[in-house]
């Protein structure tokens, strides 16, 4: 009995290590099938919609509307799940959630959990900028994040994802790293040229262009209207010709102004000086 002992040990080993080894084993996820994800894509889908036009009905009868606020846990959760993601997108997901964000035909906006939920499920959607021009929704978060009704947390989500859509519409990246900052800091403190290059020219030469028709449009616009008169600039280099025409000199005339001329003269030069009036009468004959 003594010598069946070891062999009980071993055996309890190799169950152990065997024990061990599957656990060491990564577990391969299986892979949902197309026909696997479409009916739960679709199931959702057709949820949405009908919650929506139940919560438009309700409000139309001035009664509460929380159809949507009921199925808003189901949704978000399949929503977050990488493997049906995709096949949202692809069946227009988008524009059903742009229906539940936008405003209800009061102009008041939807539930908060409902904006809350969404704004932050969008974030974690693939989305390209085919399917934001199809289905609008940057519109609708565009709004969100200007209205004054909407909290500071959604704003900032709002905000957030409008920014990150930007870069995609522009194909800027959307990685940041303390190098891509110090890069732009290095562009911004290089002196700028003061040639330009070859390929700013074309850019150059038709702002100059469009500044040259605006002067324009500026000046007709401006001869319609009062303006202040100013003094002419009489700032001549050369003497610019006179368009007087010189009349004849009526020497008749030029004698009698010359006549004139000398009778006063001897008027003045003749020394009388002037009597002072008094106005007793004194002084006035002599």
């Amino acid at each position: 009995m003594e010598e069946d002992e070891p062999p009980r040990k071993s055996e309890e080993r190799s169950e152990i290590d065997q024990i061990l080894d599957k656990m060491k084993k990564p577990r391969r996820k299986k892979m949902l099938t197309p026909d696997q994800i479409d009916p739960v894509v679709d199931d959702i889908i057709h949820k949405m919609t009908t919650a929506f036009k139940a919560d438009s009905d309700s409000l139309e009868k001035n009664q509460p509307a929380l159809k949507r606020v009921k199925i808003l846990p189901e949704v978000i959760s399949a929503l977050s799940k990488v493997p049906y993601q995709s096949a949202f997108i692809e069946k227009n997901i988008l524009v059903v959630l742009k229906t539940w964000l936008d405003p209800m035909p009061d102009g008041s906006l939807p539930n908060f959990n409902i904006r809350e939920a969404i704004l932050n499920v969008l974030h974690k959607l693939p989305i390209d900028v085919d399917h934001l021009k199809s289905s609008g929704i940057g519109k609708t978060v565009m709004q969100l994040s200007k209205n004054p009704n909407e909290t500071h947390a959604n704003k900032k989500m709002a905000e957030s994802l409008i920014q990150n859509w930007s870069r995609q519409l522009f194909k800027l990246s959307t990685k940041y790293s303390p190098s891509d900052y110090e890069e732009q800091r290095r562009e911004k403190q290089k002196p700028k040229s003061s040639t330009p290059t070859t390929v700013a020219l074309p850019a150059i030469k038709k702002l100059e262009e469009k500044l040259e028709a605006r002067t324009r449009d500026l000046q007709r616009s401006q001869s319609f209207r009062a303006m202040i008169p100013e003094k002419a600039a009489m700032d001549f280099t050369v003497r610019p010709v006179s368009s007087a025409i010189a009349k004849p000199i009526n020497q008749a005339a030029e004698q009698k102004k010359n006549q004139l001329l000398k009778k006063f003269q001897q008027k003045k030069s003749s020394g009388k000086r002037a009597v002072k009036m008094s106005i007793e009468g004194r002084m006035m004959y002599n």
